[in-house]
C-alpha cells in the first residue's frame, strides 16, 4: 500500500516538490493526490507535510520533522561489504563511493549530498549485510 493524502492537505505542494519519483500530483491551493502505483513509501512527503495530511501505508499520520531532524544514513565501515547495494537503492542519489582508506584497499558508501538526503531509510533496507543504521 502506498501513502495517502487526506482531507487536511492546505494544497501548499511541498508534498510534490520532494516527491523523489513525482508520485503527487496537484495544483497549488487544491488538495493534491499521490499515485499508488507510482509511490515507493519513503515517508518524505509526510515528514515535510506541515497540515500532518499525509498517511502511511497502515493508516497512521505521518509527524512532521524539520528538514534538519530527519534521519540520515550512517555506515558501519566493519560491517559494509562495498557492494554499492545502498546506492543502487537511493532515490535521490545522495550517496556515494568515498575514497579508500589506506588499510583497506576498497571504497565504502558515504553521504556525498547530504542536502539532498530525504531520510527514508532505503539505503539501510536494501544493505544485505546491515552496515547502515538512519540516524
Amino acid at each position: 500500500m502506498a501513502y495517502r493524502i487526506n482531507e487536511k492537505c492546505i494544497g501548499c505542494s511541498l508534498c510534490a516538490r520532494i516527491c523523489p519519483v513525482t508520485a503527487i500530483k496537484g495544483h497549488l491551493h487544491s488538495m493534491y493526490v499521490i499515485d499508488a502505483a507510482v509511490c515507493i513509501e519513503c515517508g518524505a512527503c509526510g515528514r515535510i507535510c506541515p497540515a500532518s495530511a499525509i498517511q502511511d501505508a497502515t493508516g497512521s499520520t505521518c509527524t512532521h520533522l524539520k528538514r534538519e531532524s530527519w534521519p540520515r544514513p550512517e555506515v558501519n565501515n566493519a560491517l559494509c561489504m562495498s557492494c554499492i547495494a545502498c546506492i543502487q537503492a537511493c532515490p535521490v542519489s545522495c550517496l556515494g563511493l568515498g575514497p579508500p582508506d589506506p588499510r583497506d584497499p576498497h571504497a565504502r558508501p558515504v553521504l556525498t549530498l547530504p542536502d539532498r538526503c530525504i531520510g527514508c531509510g532505503l539505503c539501510a533496507d536494501a544493505c544485505p549485510v546491515g552496515a547502515i543504521t538512519m540516524k
